[in-house]
């Protein structure tokens, strides 16, 4: 066996006793991948026009009842990729843009979501933003809720997505 060949196998080996450590005792037919997932969130804020005009904004997130309060500034308008505001594993705020960026860059990108995210899942989200003192958002209920098993139908793990948008009018305090 030439060495290029042997590499190969090399490589193939773990690969293939994953696959088949996964398949079940009773499903002997049944597959599994190794891939991981984790429970996420999303909650996207949008304005109107895709902007957010500069001045002093307050955060409160209400997730299944447990509270999280960010007060950021827009000192600059947020171009190209975005901006982050916080991050963190229970809780990141950036603005990013609207539209993926095209393969020229994103150097022109002026539209711009909130997006608030997080490694949990909750079943449900109150969300309050105020900008210059002015609420501009006070929603609040049920997210939207997925499950995805990547690993394939009835493997380890199941990861539940949980989501919701929520429009701002920050234009009208301008």
């Amino acid at each position: 066996m030439n060495s290029s060949a042997r590499s190969w196998w090399l490589r193939a080996c773990p690969l293939l006793l994953g696959l088949l450590s996964c398949s079940g005792e009773d499903d002997s037919d049944r597959m599994c991948t190794l891939i991981g997932c984790q429970d996420s969130y999303a909650l996207t804020v949008s304005s109107p026009d895709g902007t957010w005009p500069e001045g002093s904004y307050k955060l409160h997130v209400d997730l299944d009842s447990q509270g999280h309060d960010v007060d950021f500034v827009i000192d600059r308008p947020i171009l190209g990729l975005g901006r982050d505001v916080i991050g963190g594993p229970e809780m990141s705020v950036s603005f990013l843009p609207e539209q993926p960026c095209p393969a020229s860059g994103c150097t022109n990108v002026t539209r711009h979501h909130l997006v608030i995210s997080g490694a949990k899942s909750p079943s449900t989200a109150k969300l309050t933003l105020s900008f210059n003192g002015q609420t501009v958002v006070d929603q609040g209920g049920d997210l939207l809720v997925s499950s995805s098993t990547p690993n394939g139908p009835d493997c380890e793990p199941t990861c539940r997505f949980a989501e919701t948008k929520y429009t701002a009018d920050v234009s009208a305090t301008k």
